[in-house]
């Protein structure tokens, strides 16, 4: 799979496991046509801004509470507030 990456970040290919293929190409039968994976509503492929708003959704219908969910979940190195907010001791959840 070729991961393309905001922010000038590194592109890469990453290798697929047989199960990945298999729901891959399930979703591929089961869905309209396109050439990319992840797509809107209206067929366009999923923005960056949109992926964040879909995580953070999916986030809060789980009960999860953070300001930045795809930052937590996907970034791994902390931002300088996340590193403020360790520093401080401060409590993320209510």
């Amino acid at each position: 799979m070729h991961v393309r990456r905001v922010k000038n970040g590194t592109p890469a290919t990453h290798p697929l496991t047989g199960r990945e293929l298999r729901a891959l190409r399930k979703h591929q039968r089961e869905s309209a046509w396109s050439p990319f994976v992840f797509v809107s509503e209206r067929g366009a492929p999923l923005s960056a801004p949109g992926f964040s708003r879909m995580v953070e959704r999916a986030g809060r219908a789980v009960g999860l509470r953070c300001a930045s969910l795809t930052r937590t979940v996907w970034s791994p190195q902390p931002s300088a507030k996340e590193t403020h907010i360790a520093a401080t001791g401060a409590k993320i959840h209510p």
